[in-house]
């Protein structure tokens, strides 16, 4: 009975064993497993502290660039409101020009109706004088005075007729 009770007591360790074995050896696969999934872990983890670097980077970064474009802003602000003002002092000026030109057109009017007046009136007495210019052209054709021809005169004629026919030609 020994033999029996030690054989089972054999049988008995070496299930045992093997439990134990496979207890080891799950253990070592979930060792295992656990080992590879912490390494993953601290892959990631390594990861995301990177991207929270270049984060914090991109945060100082934009920050900087934030308060540039402010004072950019502010700066572009000044010029507007001085360019504002320029822009007033122009409207202001072409406005007096508009009435300055409203001015002088009147103006202009106004002496070209006084010349159109004074030419007119010009005209009429240059006319008036023209007239009796002619008039006074033809008095002195047609009034030719006999007169006795000079001895030096030898060419006219004594005849009135002829004296007024030579002048009429050489005018």
């Amino acid at each position: 009975m020994c033999a029996r009770k030690l054989n089972e007591y054999c049988r008995a360790q070496r299930r045992g064993n093997r439990k134990v074995q496979e207890a080891v050896r799950k253990y070592r696969r979930l060792l295992g497993d656990s080992r590879r999934r912490s390494d993953e872990l601290e892959r990631k983890l390594k990861a995301v502290q990177r991207d929270k670097e270049k984060s914090e980077k991109e945060v100082s970064y934009l920050g900087a660039k934030a308060s540039s474009l402010e004072s950019e802003n502010r700066l572009i602000k000044e010029k507007n409101a001085r360019m504002e003002s320029h822009v007033q002092q122009i409207a202001m000026d072409i406005d007096f020009m508009k009435e300055k030109i409203d001015t002088l057109t009147a103006e202009k009017e106004i002496a070209l109706k006084q010349l159109n007046f004074i030419n007119g009136s010009e005209a009429a007495e240059v006319e008036q004088l023209k007239s009796q210019l002619k008039a006074i052209e033809e008095l002195n054709e047609d009034c030719l005075l006999y007169t006795s021809p000079s001895p030096r005169d030898l060419s006219t004629s004594r005849m009135p007729s002829s004296a007024c026919k030579k002048k009429k030609k050489k005018k």
